[in-house]
């Protein structure tokens, strides 16, 4: 299974159960593989599902196949509740049903288009802990991050605003 790419499992699933929203799907599948690095798309709870590390983080539910929903999470095991919510952005389409679960409801590609680049920046805020602290050192390696081989908080880069590997400028 390829990440962030189309997985021909999920469209020969797809292909054998003639979904009415079955253009609405895969319109959707397209928005969360390229919402950002590190999704991986298989098929769980009997319909798409996309993943980062194994850790399942959004979930297409296409039945009943009058509309489709959205469902960003943090897996199937009930965890204790976050503070905070599990997105930070702003997202109208969202309905909340605890900080860690919310769900966005579709029943027309028309809805789907309006809201596209929420969804896909809805999608790249699902938890990547370990690709957010590398993103984060590589946008700014003069950020504090916490070291892969101790463990420690913080670690600071001294190459300030310098590629760690060439130590060229980042920007």
């Amino acid at each position: 299974m390829g990440e962030n790419r189309l997985n021909h499992e999920v469209t020969a699933f797809l292909d054998g159960i003639d979904h009415p929203l079955r253009a609405e799907i895969d319109r959707l599948r397209g928005i969360i593989l390229s919402a950002g690095e590190g999704l991986a798309e298989g098929i769980k709870w009997n319909g798409p599902n996309y993943s980062v590390d194994g850790e399942d983080r959004i979930t297409l539910k296409i039945h009943p196949p009058k509309q489709i929903q959205i469902i960003f999470h943090r897996g199937a095991k009930v965890k204790e509740q976050p503070a905070e919510k599990l997105l930070k952005g702003e997202y109208p389409f969202l309905a909340w049903k605890e900080n860690d679960r919310a769900v966005a409801t579709f029943r027309s590609m028309e809805e789907i288009e309006r809201h596209a680049d929420l969804i896909r920046e809805a999608g790249g805020e699902v938890d990547r802990s370990d690709l957010k602290r590398f993103a984060l050192f590589i946008r700014n390696p003069a950020l504090p991050v916490v070291c892969v081989s101790c463990a420690k908080w913080p670690h600071y880069s001294f190459f300030a605003n310098r590629s760690p590997v060439t130590a060229n400028p980042i920007w």
